[in-house]
């Protein structure tokens, strides 16, 4: 509004002081009274002791415990849960994160309510954290999760006030420039600053992983776990001391059940793979991992479309056999190859019509006879 003003100076009751005895000449002389109710004092970057610190954070914290309350993490998925822990946390705190530096063992209590949300765990009742919070913080674009680092956030918010005081500078002396590595159309950019200082303080050595957007979100999360092996089967749940009545793999009784083994090694992961790979028209294969067929999904062919395709339908494999697992071990229901194949067409070639560009081009009767030949 015309009616607003700021002012900017130093940190300190004189300032302070001096500026309200101002507005009373103002007042004085003008006739135009400014109501110190109405106005607000705002300190960026000041740092206060660190009991009143705590003290002012804490409705902060209170309303990102409610937000993020342990009994709606049970109502979700990993990655529903996951996709609440970085938008919600990222709205509520982006007014208090761009005025306040904030104190690290606030940023690590605001954390900590993520992981406890995340993972569905509560004061009465601790569960398995299956990946390590720098991985799950870290860029997509490097092999993380995405879920933001919240002091890189405070840091690139806080950074902006230094930009705007730059231009306020250029008008004073005569519109010099002012160039940076940040400008996005000439704007200074937090989302820009903010992925640099990510990428610099969480480097991953998995490798970078392909967040399909054509593919189902449980999915997707649930294939960069297991490209880590971060999945509870019974190798990993005897790594952590968890009870199991075996470890070895039912269908497999003479090996141990490992994720590599559950999804690629088992006779019937091989036979599921070969039949989808057959399906794509794609000379049958023989792997060892699941880091090995979502490299062979990405580096196959040269159509990058038909990358695309290819990756979809490996990650629904995947989880395909990982469900299939779980109907024997907890439901003793057992599938085939081939009608799990059948559902791995049916669910992908939904996926693609109601998620892609080019899913009203699509007809069932060409993609479940050879999908890679669809327009």
């Amino acid at each position: 509004m015309e009616d607003d003003a700021l002012f900017i100076g130093d940190w300190s009751m004189k300032n302070v002081s001096n500026l309200a005895r101002i507005l009373c000449v103002f007042h004085a002389m003008s006739g135009l009274k400014v109501n110190f109710n109405k106005s607000r004092v705002f300190g960026v970057g000041v740092e206060f002791g660190e009991e009143k610190l705590k003290k002012a954070w804490k409705p902060i914290i209170d309303k990102t415990r409610s937000k993020l309350s342990v009994w709606k993490a049970r109502t979700l998925s990993f990655s529903g849960n996951a996709t609440l822990v970085k938008f919600v946390l990222r709205n509520l705190l982006t007014f208090y994160f761009s005025l306040f530096p904030a104190p690290i063992g606030i940023i690590e209590e605001l954390e900590k309510i993520q992981r406890q949300f995340l993972w569905r765990s509560g004061l009465e009742k601790a569960t398995m954290h299956w990946v390590a919070w720098d991985k799950l913080k870290a860029p997509k674009d490097v092999g993380g999760a995405g879920l933001d680092s919240l002091r890189n956030l405070n840091l690139a918010l806080l950074a902006k006030w230094w930009w705007k005081c730059k231009e306020i500078l250029n008008t004073i002396d005569g519109g010099l420039t002012w160039s940076s590595d940040f400008l996005v159309d000439g704007n200074f950019s937090v989302a820009k600053l903010r992925n640099r200082l990510d990428g610099a303080s969480h480097p991953v050595s998995d490798g970078e992983y392909w967040w399909l957007n054509s593919v189902s979100k449980k999915v997707v999360s649930f294939i960069w776990r297991a490209k880590q092996g971060r999945i509870p089967s019974a190798e990993e749940l005897a790594k952590r001391n968890i009870p199991v009545p075996s470890q070895m793999y039912g269908l497999c009784a003479d090996t141990e059940e490992s994720t590599s083994h559950i999804l690629t090694s088992c006779s019937l992961a091989k036979d599921t793979i070969n039949m989808v790979l057959s399906w794509c028209g794609i000379p049958t294969q023989s792997f060892v991992g699941v880091n090995e067929v979502l490299d062979f999904g990405r580096k196959w062919g040269h159509c990058p479309k038909k990358k695309e395709v290819l990756t979809s339908i490996i990650y629904r494999c995947l989880w395909s056999l990982w469900k299939t697992r779980n109907d024997r071990v907890f439901r003793g229901v057992a599938s085939k190859p081939t009608n799990i194949v059948d559902s791995i067409k049916a669910i992908v070639f939904t996926w693609r019509k109601h998620r892609s560009q080019i899913g009203e081009k699509m007809e069932w009767d060409k993609w479940r006879v050879s999908l890679l030949n669809c327009k």
